[in-house]
Formats: structure tokens, C-alpha cells, sequence
């Protein structure tokens, strides 16, 4: 005796101690036994199934056998698994007082029909519930007609650009015995975008406030984004880079190269306090007084602020610019020479108190 009979076997001795005779086991050619309100199941497959009505199982049905289950009048869901419990075939009927629906379970294959109007050719990977994988490229306007066991089929759909696959879409259905199930291959919402990053840093890329993802320092990646014309922006760690107008076709996919300047800022704490520095939002460090610190980001409008413990000690938006040697210094107090510094609170209570002649505890 195989596995499989043997689980059979166990299976159908645990269903008929469980079950009142009038709704165990018919066997091949036998009659129902139960007249009265119920559901009645035939199996003309050479496999032997279990029978589950609402959820429950309540018998096995042997090869060509049939039953007749009592139920309660109303609405009923009927599944009949294979030995493994896979669904061969489900269907939700409705019993009236008195009366026996009837589930009859055919012989043979199923057939599944693959439509592509997509636009685009697209690769269909198809996994029936034996298991059997068949993958074929189906070519815009064209279509595929399968022969597949009965039950659950999942089919994945995907296409190639760029050499890279990429997952679009996958369905699962029920394939009955002898019926036939068309699936239409959705339109190509994404593409892939090649993205030539020739930056010293890693970027990350977004569109509509939503990330499509990160590619790395003077390197080649690859982001989905949305199909038709498309605005991308790049952020530098965390600081606005660029923006770039992109159209992605959903044959063709995208390309684009990226390159962000970079541009010297120097920022000097001449306060008597400790300042933290932001370039844009993004926090370069504490520094102490006396201290000097450069950055490196990319050009373009920078706002830079100086935030003591307290808030805000001063704030300036600046053009930073890629010249070598150019360097753009940040002073917390106003000097004759740089316009665009603000005086310090600091300072001017310092210089007051001086005026005045108190002591300066700082």
C-alpha cells in the first residue's frame, strides 16, 4: 500500500466513526440513502476527495462514489479537496426544505485562457495544483490556451527591461473539471528605471512624496516607477539635490544619469556657547566655541541655522556654489565685510555688558 492509499485509508476511517451511516460512504453505483434535506455529492474522478461542507469535513467520497449529506435549508459553501487538502473544486449552493442540491464532481482537465492586450509582451509563469510550472512569453495581442489540473492555478506575470525581471502582477483562481477560465494580463503600470549615479554619494529618489528607492555612489541601479512623464526628485543626505523630468515608457522603461555637485560650506562658532549646525534640516554636529567645521553639499540655495540649547541663534540661506576653493563662512555675529550675517544675541549682550562695565560670566 502506497502513502497516499494509506492516508486514504486512515482518512476514511476516521470520517465514517464520526458520521451517522445515512451520510458515511457510497460506494460506486449506490444509491443515496438519506431523502430528506441535504446536499448530494458525485465524484466521477479516479482520485478519491474529501468532502467539507461549511468548513467541516463530513465524508470521503471513493473514486466515482457518491453521497448525500443532511444540511439545514439555506446557503451552503461546498469544497471537495484532493488527499492533500487542495481545493478541486468549491461551490456554494442553496437548500431548500425538503429538497437535495446536487454537486457532481467531473472527470478531466480544466482549461485556462491567457488574454494579453496589454500593450507590451509579457512572461506568464502558471502553477497548477500538482505542482507543474509552465512559463511562456506572450506576445502583445496574442493569446494562450492551457491545459491544467482541476483546482487553484496561480499564475505570476512578469516582464524584462533592462535584462533585470520584475514581478507585475500575480492572480490565483479555481479551475473546475471540465470548464474553461480566461484571465486578461493587466496593462504595465511600472517600469524600470535605469538610474547612472555618478555621485560621490549615494542618492535617494522620489516622486510625489514617494520613495522609489536608493541608488548607490557612482554606481548603476534600479527604481519602478510610475508609466508616462514623471517628475523624480534626488535628495543628498537628506538635502534637496535635483529634480528631473522623466519619461517612462512601459515597453521601453526609462534612463537616466545623475551627477550632484558639490560645494564647500565652512561654519565657525565665534559665540561663547555651544551651537549645533543644520544644513537644510539635516544635523552636522555640535560645536563648541572657537570651533571651525566644514561640509561638503550639493549646490544650489542651502538654508543654514546655528541652534543654541535655547532655539535659533541665527539663520541664513546661502548659494552654495562648486568652485574649488571657494569656501562660505558662517559667522554668529555681523561683520563689516559679510553682508549676510546676523548679529548674535550673544555678542550684543556681551559687547552691552562691556559697554556698561559689568563682568562677563561667560
Amino acid at each position: 500500500m502506497t502513502r497516499k492509499s494509506t492516508v486514504l485509508a486512515v482518512a476514511a476511517s476516521l470520517v465514517a466513526a464520526a458520521m451517522p451511516m445515512s451520510a458515511a460512504f457510497a460506494g460506486k453505483g449506490k444509491n443515496d440513502r438519506a431523502r430528506g434535506t441535504g446536499i448530494s455529492v458525485q465524484n466521477q474522478r479516479a482520485e478519491s476527495v474529501q468532502v467539507t461542507i461549511d468548513g467541516e469535513l463530513v465524508g470521503l467520497l471513493p473514486p466515482n462514489g457518491r453521497a448525500a449529506f443532511p444540511t439545514t435549508e439555506g446557503a451552503h459553501a461546498v469544497q471537495l479537496r484532493d488527499a492533500d487538502g487542495d481545493v478541486i473544486l468549491q461551490r456554494r449552493v442553496r437548500v431548500e426544505r425538503g429538497e437535495r442540491s446536487r454537486v457532481r464532481l467531473r472527470a478531466g482537465d480544466g482549461r485556462l485562457v491567457l488574454l494579453n492586450d496589454s500593450g507590451v509582451d509579457q512572461v506568464v509563469y502558471v502553477t497548477d495544483r500538482e505542482g507543474r510550472v509552465r512559463h511562456q512569453t506572450i506576445d502583445d495581442g496574442a493569446a494562450l490556451d492551457l491545459s491544467v489540473t482541476p483546482g487553484e492555478v496561480s499564475v505570476g506575470m512578469s516582464r524584462t527591461w533592462f535584462g533585470v525581471r520584475v514581478n507585475l502582477d500575480e492572480a490565483d483562481l479555481m479551475v473546475a473539471p471540465g470548464t474553461s477560465e480566461t484571465l486578461r494580463l493587466p496593462e504595465v503600470e511600472e517600469a524600470l528605471v535605469r538610474v547612472d549615479n555618478r555621485s560621490e554619494g549615494a542618492i535617494d529618489l522620489f516622486h510625489d512624496g514617494e520613495r522609489l528607492g536608493v541608488i548607490g555612489a557612482e554606481s548603476v541601479g534600479f527604481v519602478r516607477a510610475p508609466v508616462g512623464e514623471l517628475t523624480v526628485e534626488g535628495t543628498f543626505e537628506g538635502m534637496e539635490a535635483f529634480e528631473r523630468s522623466v519619461v517612462v515608457d512601459d515597453e521601453q522603461g526609462a534612463r537616466m544619469a545623475v551627477e550632484v555637485h558639490l560645494g564647500s560650506v565652512v561654519a565657525i562658532n565665534e559665540s561663547y556657547v555651544p551651537a549645533r549646525v543644520l544644513v537644510d534640516g539635516q544635523s552636522k554636529g555640535w560645536m563648541r566655541p572657537g570651533e571651525q567645521r566644514s561640509f561638503e553639499v550639493p549646490v544650489g540655495t542651502r538654508t543654514i541655522a546655528f541652534v543654541g540649547r535655547e532655539g535659533v541663534i541665527r539663520e541664513s540661506e546661502v548659494r552654495v556654489r562648486a568652485i574649488e576653493g571657494n569656501r562660505l563662512v558662517l559667522r554668529p555675529q555681523r561683520r563689516a565685510h559679510d553682508a549676510m550675517t546676523v548679529p548674535s544675541r550673544d555678542r550684543r549682550d556681551h559687547r552691552s555688558r562691556r559697554h556698561h562695565g559689568d563682568r562677563d560670566d561667560d
